[in-house]
């Protein structure tokens, strides 16, 4: 038996997946962030999160760690370094690391390696593609800072100030004032400012709340639907730029990834925005979660050929399966 190990890592948690050559999936497992190596006690908590993700995939597969050569682990990490794949040479017993950052494998999973565009919106967001000729382009992923217009991060923050307007009446009243506190399981707009400001959450705490917002723009507020549609034009406008990079302005494709496409206004927005520019390009959602590119990035390492597995892991994919990968931001 050949067996391969695919992981994702990112800024909210680490998916680890366990698969054969056939495309046959024997074990999943979820970890921490493994993300941002340059901070303080970031490659132990990269560490914890690896081997947290592994054993759980090596549990469910019912492998024994100690007793298992993997033919290749593909790697997909929010930021590529090369201390992650000695953690994980740590862990298991693997021929060959294959390592992309996770714009590509998440492009991988969505295309399968042809050409085309991606766009992620996750707790950051960032856009990627890659031409029939190998030529590729990136935009976005610049960071919370400096950056990540369209996020999950980015609307929870605009949501959040609009929210404060509101209460305080300097803008329009929104549901948002309410919705907000109550998906934190908070009672109001102050007991957030104190969850917010206090140590206890980070920015994935908060990019969790932009399902809240998405709601908001369900329920038909102004304030909640104006924020979505923001945050779509800004992922357009990323999308477009990769594809005119790549010469793909005319005809490509464009692949929506991440947790806040879950919400379909923002998809459907999305797709407006995109063709309001590039008219002849389609827009919809990726079929796989970006970890799948993870393990396509194994096989190619070691020249399986992806189409050959594409339908086994759609099946699986459609099954039990896919609860691992909720909610994959």
């Amino acid at each position: 038996m050949s067996y391969f190990l695919a992981i994702d890592g990112g800024q909210s948690k680490t998916l680890a997946l366990i698969a054969d050559e056939a495309g046959h999936i024997y074990g999943c497992g979820k970890g921490g962030p493994s993300n941002h190596l340059h901070q303080a006690g970031a490659i132990e908590r990269c560490r914890e999160s690896l081997q947290q993700a592994i054993l759980g995939a090596a549990a469910e597969a019912k492998l024994d760690l100690n007793q298992t050569r993997f033919t290749c682990a593909g790697l997909g990490l929010t930021g590529v370094s090369s201390i992650v794949p000695e953690l994980v040479k740590g862990m298991v017993s693997v021929d060959t690391i294959a390592m992309e950052g996770d714009a590509v494998t998440t492009w991988l999973a969505a295309t399968g390696g042809a050409p085309g565009a991606i766009i992620i919106a996750g707790t950051g967001s960032i856009a990627f593609a890659q031409n029939q000729a190998g030529e590729r382009a990136v935009a976005g992923g610049w960071g919370y800072i400096m950056g990540d217009e369209g996020s999950g991060y980015w609307v929870a923050r605009e949501a959040l100030a609009a929210a404060c307007r509101g209460q305080d009446g300097r803008g329009a009243a929104t549901v948002l004032q309410a919705l907000l506190p109550r998906a934190a399981g908070l009672a109001d707009l102050w007991e957030l400012h104190r969850r917010v400001y206090s140590q206890e959450w980070g920015r994935s705490d908060i990019a969790r709340l932009a399902p809240a917002v998405c709601e908001g723009a369900k329920q038909g507020d102004a304030v909640a639907v104006g924020i979505i549609r923001a945050a779509a034009r800004e992922l357009a406008r990323a999308a477009v730029a990769v594809l005119r990079k790549t010469g793909m302005d005319t005809d490509g494709e464009v692949f929506a990834a991440g947790g806040l496409f879950e919400c379909e206004i923002l998809l459907r927005m999305v797709e407006e925005e995109t063709c309001l520019l590039l008219p002849k390009v389609t827009v919809k959602k990726s079929q796989f979660p970006p970890v799948v590119g993870s393990l396509f990035l194994a096989y190619q390492a070691v020249g399986v050929p992806v189409n050959s597995v594409v339908g086994s892991i759609r099946k699986q994919l459609g099954g039990s399966v896919a609860v691992h990968f909720r909610d994959n931001s």
